[in-house]
């Protein structure tokens, strides 16, 4: 995720996963922080990044914290949203899901998990 910095002007803050094969095993590391950007020479150049390595993210480390607090108020208004969240999880991995709204993510997760419930019965 690359994000700009609301509070900070020539900021971007971002988020970065590697995935790398090291003795036939992949390795996977994460990492966050900012990094600066300057015009030189009428040229934009990233400048004097500030990133670290996180251990063991948490699952909510990969959204974006605009959307993760979205995703709480949503949650709010929708007290049975824990049980369709996994499912709208699945969904907006799906092509053609990115622009679906939360709404609309719980919408079709209920629907599916509704219809596997009957299907199951």
């Amino acid at each position: 995720m690359i994000n700009p910095d609301k509070k900070i002007i020539n900021r971007i803050k971002v988020k970065l996963s590697t995935k790398d094969l090291a003795d036939d095993e992949i390795v996977y590391k994460y990492f966050e922080g900012y990094w600066d950007v300057q015009q030189i020479n009428g040229k934009w150049l990233l400048w004097d990044p500030e990133i670290r390595e996180v251990k063991d993210p948490e699952p909510d480390w990969f959204i974006d914290y605009d959307k993760r607090k979205e995703v709480e108020e949503f949650a709010k208004t929708h007290k049975d949203f824990g049980k369709y969240r996994p499912e709208m999880y699945k969904i907006s991995l799906e092509p053609g899901s990115e622009k679906l709204s939360l709404q609309e993510l719980y919408d079709k997760a209920k629907e599916r998990v509704e219809k596997e419930g009957a299907g199951k019965k």
